[in-house]
């Protein structure tokens, strides 16, 4: 997954907008994952049965 990448450029100066843009994914898709970085759905799959 590249949002934690884009995390850290952020950390370095690199402003998110380009890196999203670069890498070719919106603003939005990572500030949601930002808000929300497992899924209900990931965090159902780890859970045992």
């Amino acid at each position: 997954m590249t949002y934690p990448l884009v995390l850290e450029l952020a950390d370095d100066g690199i402003p998110v907008a380009v890196t999203c843009r670069v890498l070719g994914f919106s603003k939005q898709a990572f500030y949601a994952w930002r808000a929300s970085p497992v899924s209900q759905r990931d965090w159902d799959d780890a859970q045992p049965d």
